[in-house]
């Protein structure tokens, strides 16, 4: 299910394990730069609401978003993925 008028789309249950883990390497990367959600939020232009939508795998993160995402945590595209590359091809 999709906001509509957001563009933000909702998690499906095959992509629940991925999302979350992504929210947690989120959160993660967030608190270790001593960031609170809404200075994140600030700083990519979206609402605190959002990026917490983001943090506990909701909404899923557009791909297009992943360079100022990891640029904000001060990591690289691929340090933010990590693992979650890895797995994100496995099928159940």
């Amino acid at each position: 299910m999709a906001a509509p008028h957001s563009g933000l789309l909702a998690v499906t249950p095959d992509e629940e394990d991925f999302y979350k883990s992504l929210g947690r390497r989120i959160a993660e990367l967030r608190t270790a730069r001593d960031m609170t959600q809404q200075q994140l939020a600030d700083e990519l232009g979206l609402s605190q609401k959002t990026v917490g939508h983001y943090e506990v795998g909701r909404i899923r993160l557009q791909i297009s978003m992943l360079p100022a995402m990891a640029n904000s945590l001060g990591v690289t595209i691929q340090t933010f993925l990590g693992p979650l590359a890895k797995s994100a091809g496995r099928r159940k």
